[in-house]
């Protein structure tokens, strides 16, 4: 059985029974199955052990499934009451693992009034390992296990690894085009053991055709306004270790010129995504009476708008690469000193104070699980472009109204503390 799906979430009984009947509910290295979670005190560190081992890899608990003590035997459904059980594991996995973890769960009823079922999924944690009572936990073909001092070792070497300055990076990019003008670098890293994520996307005789997929399906659920230089379908690159979706860039050459029409997307085989373009600044004036003189402003509408795209795509290639752990996110934009916000200068019924920006350069890091961007990727654009947002007196803007409203879900989701 493969891992499961991250984006699978089942929400009925029958969609229980269907998977058990064609043999697909088994326990694995990613899959647990539990007739109930056992009371008190016990349980709770029970069950604080299991989240920990999942951690790594990813998984998935389902509560209400009996696996029964006679192995030639398939599970049976037998529901519990599940009143506060989604609260419960909230706490467990909040209070009961160090550092806490972030998991989500789901309840399904069942045919037996105030009984039903729980999926508690696991994502793999940027993290990992965790401990639970000075232990750290694995999980082994089956069951959990604790780890040794190398094992633990090894880990932590990975996350070192995986700790790349992304800002740095993206400053780089930023100098490689060799432009003063005003330009936005975003990079996505996926976390993780393989560094070929997207070779077969790369590699395919219809690669135009796949990324043109993935920026279609992105496009369709974003929920800001786009601005250009679009990111659509205009031109294709082939790039260094990688293929791009470009915008002003005629004649099939990367020209970044600071006239505000370039702009690329970069699928990296290594997995790493990244977007870059033109127009996060320029010289604006309102058309009244008297006129009014040229000023600088800062285009945040585009920023927060090539700042969602990005983070939807990322979902989508998560999704077509079967890549279930966590990303690392980076913004940097170039030249915005002196900049004053361009909704409130274009703002009729806003009086703006003339405040302008006091640095060349906005930067900005985060990470999130895939649970995270799947379900809510604007809390990741808001983790990017608040602060910006705020600096320029617009976080509450009507028109950013899209990017604060909440995520329309009905899966109870656990935050992790920070």
């Amino acid at each position: 059985m493969t891992p499961p799906d991250p984006f699978w979430s089942p929400r009925t009984e029958s969609e229980l029974q269907s998977a058990l009947t064609n043999g697909l509910l088994e326990e694995t290295h990613h899959l647990d199955l539990k007739r109930e979670l056992a009371p008190r005190a016990s349980g709770n560190k029970s069950l604080a052990k299991d989240l920990a081992a999942f951690a790594i890899d990813g998984g998935m608990i389902l509560v209400g499934v009996d696996e029964g003590a006679d192995s030639a035997q398939p599970p049976t459904l037998t529901p519990q009451p599940v009143e506060g059980l989604s609260e419960r594991v909230e706490q467990v996995a909040l209070m009961g693992v160090t550092e806490p973890l972030r998991v989500q769960t789901t309840v399904i009823p069942s045919s037996e009034p105030s009984k039903g079922y729980l999926v508690i999924r696991i994502p793999p944690s940027p993290r990992a390992p965790h401990m639970v009572d000075g232990r750290y936990y694995g999980r082994g073909d089956k069951t959990n296990v604790i780890l040794s001092n190398e094992e633990v070792l090894r880990y932590h070497r990975l996350l070192m690894h995986d700790r790349s300055d992304l800002r740095a990076e993206a400053r780089t990019m930023l100098d490689e085009i060799n432009s003063t003008s005003p330009t936005l670098a975003l990079i996505a890293e996926p976390l993780g053991l393989r560094d070929d994520l997207l070779v077969g996307l790369a590699a395919a005789s219809d690669w135009e055709n796949r990324v043109s997929e993935l920026l279609i399906a992105a496009e369709q659920d974003a929920k800001g306004p786009t601005y250009p230089p679009y990111i659509r379908r205009a031109g294709f690159q082939r790039r260094a270790e990688g293929v791009a979706v470009t915008s002003g860039m005629p004649n099939g050459t990367r020209q970044f010129e600071g006239d505000g029409h370039a702009a690329e997307f970069v699928f990296h085989e290594s997995g790493r995504l990244t977007l870059m373009s033109e127009r996060t600044a320029f010289l604006f004036s309102l058309q009244v009476q008297p006129p009014r003189p040229e000023r600088k402003v800062i285009f945040e509408e585009l920023i927060a708008d090539k700042a969602e795209i990005l983070v939807r795509v990322t979902t989508e290639v998560a999704r077509m690469a079967g890549h279930q752990a966590s990303w690392r996110f980076a913004i940097m934009v170039r030249g915005l000193k002196g900049g004053a916000s361009y909704l409130l200068e274009n703002d009729f019924a806003s009086f703006s104070d003339g405040s302008e920006y006091t640095t060349d350069i906005y930067a900005r890091e985060t990470e999130a699980t895939l649970l995270e961007i799947a379900n809510d990727p604007n809390s990741v654009v808001k983790e990017l472009t608040m602060p910006l947002l705020r600096s320029l007196g617009v976080h509450n803007h009507s028109k950013l109204a899209w990017l604060r409203a909440a995520p329309p879900s009905a899966d109870k989701a656990v935050s992790e503390q920070t």
